[in-house]
């Protein structure tokens, strides 16, 4: 029953290009907050390879704003600390859906 929300709150942490995805057909929102615990990453990004020997998993605290978007507060351990990173998942009309634009810069994709 969790491995439906876990695979999508990983689809939407890890996603560099806009998909188009199907909304979960039964997604309630209530059940998808609070927080959560990763088992594991993935990424074919050339950043993610040359780090991934000093990341560690992390926590995430997923809550809903008053206006209906997702605050999602990741914590890492960092050296001898633990540092915490906030984004904003924004709602959209169809319920279910949100989106998330990195401020980071992406990799280009290479072309076919």
């Amino acid at each position: 029953m969790w491995a439906q929300p876990s695979a999508a709150l990983a689809l939407l942490c890890l996603l560099q290009v806009q998909a188009e995805l199907p909304v979960q057909a039964d997604f309630q929102q209530e059940q998808f907050t609070g927080t959560w615990y990763s088992i594991g990453l993935a990424s074919n990004s050339r950043w993610f390879k040359e780090k991934r020997q000093v990341m560690k998993m992390c926590t995430t605290v997923v809550s809903p704003t008053e206006d209906g978007n997702l605050d999602i507060a990741s914590t890492y351990p960092k050296l001898d600390q633990c540092e915490t990173k906030r984004t904003v998942f924004l709602r959209t009309e169809e319920p279910g859906r949100f989106t998330y634009t990195s401020p980071c810069m992406w990799e280009p994709l290479p072309h076919p």
